[in-house]
């Protein structure tokens, strides 16, 4: 996989090279990435800004660094992970390193095989969905800023950044029932910081119909605080995850 996409650097004189991969499921099929019309080409500092980041944030293209090949130097300018971040800290580096380099180029072959099966499913604390539910509050204000002076973020971007994030943040109110099945305090740990200034940004630019139907239901009856229905619907969730 390294020789391919050094390979590629060298013959396309870019930047950096992003591989493809295919995803093996748990059922033994092998799908292999999208990568939405970006491949086999290189792409400049226009197409990035105009086509590539927008795609991207549209959460199309996948953020997975291990698919990059990036010479040190541009790591160097853009910095490591940020350690304030528990959750997205590769996008947040990813959409910096997109905002500094002149030019990429996207491998259509799949070079890597990403076995979703070694993923693992154990249950997290609720301290764990605590800490993330609120670390996504830096995540939304950090990648944000990243992206305040580039003119090609229109408002469907930040409607689509600010609706994804609000919906994983009413997603923890979830798993920090089904971690502790102690739904009041599910409920408190997102009133603790409904009224903070992000979260008040994530409301004034929701935009549901960009998430699932079950997404919208969910996030409805968390913000118009329908709790007696939001707890049947949690149970009848766990109950169709397990049987799944």
């Amino acid at each position: 996989m390294i020789m391919s996409l050094y390979n590629t650097m060298q013959e396309k004189k870019v930047d950096v090279v992003r591989g493809n991969y295919y995803i093996e499921s748990k059922n033994g099929h092998r799908i292999k990435g999208n990568t939405y019309g970006f491949s086999s080409r290189v792409l400049d500092k226009g197409d990035i800004e105009d086509k590539l980041l927008p795609n991207l944030l549209e959460s199309k293209l996948q953020c997975y660094v291990w698919l990059l090949l990036i010479p040190s130097e541009k790591v160097k300018q853009v910095g490591e992970f940020d350690k304030e971040l528990y959750l997205l800290e590769d996008t947040l580096f990813y959409i910096n390193l997109l905002l500094k380099v002149k030019s990429i180029y996207i491998l259509e072959e799949p070079l890597y095989n990403y076995n979703v099966t070694n993923i693992s499913s154990a249950t997290k604390s609720d301290k764990y969905y605590i800490r993330n539910m609120n670390n996504m509050l830096k995540v939304n204000t950090k990648i944000k800023k990243a992206l305040k002076n580039l003119k090609q973020i229109n408002d469907r971007c930040i409607q689509i950044i600010d609706t994804r994030h609000l919906t994983c943040i009413i997603n923890y109110i979830y798993l920090i029932y089904k971690s502790e099945r102690n739904f009041k305090k599910a409920i408190q740990q997102f009133n603790k910081i409904s009224e903070s200034t992000e979260i008040q940004e994530m409301l004034k630019n929701y935009n549901p119909k960009i998430i699932s139907t079950k997404q919208q239901i969910e996030n409805k009856l968390v913000l118009k605080k329908y709790y007696k229905i939001l707890k049947i619907f949690y149970l009848i969730k766990i109950l169709l995850s397990k049987i799944k």
